[in-house]
């Protein structure tokens, strides 16, 4: 899959945050432990992953952080999606492509 890498000069440093192509509200990437990882598109339902996905957003009525925090904790693993910094400014867009896979459906199933 082709990504936009975005990086941003902020006071500290640098923060590169890597998007989808077409940023759609229904479609995540996915960092574990501060690397992109895995890709989230609600409406490819072609993937078991992504179905599971759908029914704990619309069906359970939370926003993906909240799901993701759930996973986490109950996974002991870190998930995250980055959030583009307040106070900085983008360097440089490029493209880079990237092999993102969906979310493994065993860390999917918790209980609400």
């Amino acid at each position: 899959m082709k990504c936009k890498v975005i990086p941003y000069r902020i006071i500290t440093g640098t923060k590169t945050i890597i998007q989808a192509p077409r940023k759609r509200r229904t479609q995540w990437i996915v960092y574990q432990n501060d690397t992109a990882k895995f890709f989230i598109d609600l409406f490819d339902l072609k993937k078991n992953s992504n179905i599971i996905m759908n029914s704990l957003i619309f069906c359970g009525r939370k926003s993906i952080d909240d799901i993701l925090k759930i996973i986490s904790h109950k996974n002991n693993i870190c998930l995250s999606i980055p959030k583009a910094p307040f106070l900085g400014f983008k360097v440089k867009l490029e493209f880079k492509e990237f092999h993102l896979e969906p979310m493994p459906e065993e860390g999917l199933s918790y209980s609400l």
